[in-house]
């Protein structure tokens, strides 16, 4: 694949291990892409013969975890849009990579099923289940509540650098 000028790398992945029975698609491992690329990635992936419902796209990367020690894998959950028979999504060039330790990166993509995006009162959205509705709102009112809390002149933290 070249995009933005460079040469990248897609493989499909043997295993469906990914997401489980929500995956709605094979799962690709992306080589090769440049930590500082400028503009969006775009995806377009075929889901599963009779996919339908909720779909988001799913870019798995291995991050910095605030309060750990070590990096480990995390997911993002992107809006989609079905073009022909192929679902698209984007992938915004990556934040602060000033200091990343190497100048290509890997991660993983694909598509998921059965999942809903559920807001809170304005500061978290929550990706989960369907099934698990009820309980998902439940967490996004207990965050809501911690971020008051932590908000407070009791605790005085400040929100302003963090943005996602």
């Amino acid at each position: 694949m070249l995009n933005q000028g460079f040469q990248i790398t897609a493989a499909e992945l043997n295993s469906t291990d990914y997401l489980d029975e929500n995956a709605a698609s094979a799962f690709y491992r992306i080589e090769d892409a440049p930590m500082n690329f400028k503009k969006d990635l775009t995806i377009k992936i075929k889901p599963e013969a009779g996919v339908s419902g909720n779909i988001f796209g799913v870019l798995i990367e291995r991050s910095h975890v605030t309060g750990e020690i070590g990096a480990r894998n995390t997911i993002r959950f992107l809006d989609v849009s079905l073009q022909n028979e192929s679902y698209e999504f984007s992938i915004p060039p990556f934040d602060d990579v000033a200091n990343a330790p190497m100048d290509t990166i890997h991660f993983f993509v694909g598509l998921i099923k059965n999942f809903e995006r559920f807001d809170s009162k304005g500061h978290f959205a929550i990706y989960g289940p369907a099934e698990y509705a009820s309980q998902v709102i439940n967490l996004g009112n207990y965050l809501e509540e911690a971020y008051v809390k932590f908000k407070s002149p009791e605790f005085g933290f400040d929100y302003s650098r963090r943005t996602k």
